[in-house]
């Protein structure tokens, strides 16, 4: 009987002895703390980017301007096209001299007139008008011409051009069988101007210049 108590205790002993010890608490361990520590702190970055960047969009959603919606009528009724620039207006305005000068006048009458409906404020109307009227003449088309030269003298009644724009305007309505009309235009002129000769020039056959 004592043999057999004294084998189980041998036993119980030698059982405790190679159990595995009890693994430490995780919460103990300080690499595991260390590791969870880190993992804390990246979540936190993240989570201070995400917001960084949801501030970034809002201000940059404020900044933008919205969208300007044309209205349907704005849209039946464009605006003008903007003025060309001042470099390109006075070079229409030399071709248009340089066409007359080679006596293209009915180049020439074209391009003084698109000067004068593409710039109507610009300091050299009058004398794209004037040249208008005198190309017009010089291309044969009196009416035109006649109608050029009356719109400068009431436009500009003191221009210096007046008077001659009031002679050209009396030949052409010679040349177009308005007598009354040029004579009355003649008489006016010798009556504002009385110091101005008439200086006409001889006309083609065809009215135009020779």
């Amino acid at each position: 009987m004592y043999r057999s108590l004294f084998f189980l205790l041998l036993c119980l002993f030698v059982l405790s002895g190679c159990a595995a010890p009890k693994p430490a608490a995780l919460g103990q361990n300080p690499d595991f703390a260390r590791m969870l520590a880190a993992q804390q702190q990246m979540l936190t970055r993240v989570s201070d980017l995400e917001a960084s960047l949801a501030s970034l969009q809002a201000q940059i959603l404020e900044q933008a301007e919205p969208a300007v919606e044309v209205e349907p009528e704005a849209q039946e009724h464009p605006t003008l096209a903007p003025a060309p620039p001042p470099h390109l207006v006075i070079d229409l305005f030399r071709e248009a001299f340089s066409d007359f000068a080679f006596r293209r006048y009915a180049e020439a009458a074209a391009k003084f007139q698109r000067f004068i409906l593409e710039n109507p404020q610009h300091d050299h109307l009058a004398s794209a008008r004037f040249m208008a009227a005198e190309s017009s003449f010089g291309a044969g088309n009196f009416l035109e011409a006649a109608r050029q030269y009356l719109i400068l003298t009431e436009d500009r009644p003191q221009d210096a051009r007046v008077p001659r724009a009031l002679e050209r305007m009396g030949q052409a309505y010679e040349v177009l069988g308005r007598l009354d009309e040029a004579r009355h235009i003649f008489e006016a002129l010798e009556e504002q101007y009385p110091e101005r000769n008439r200086t006409s020039e001889p006309l083609s056959p065809t009215g135009g210049r020779p």
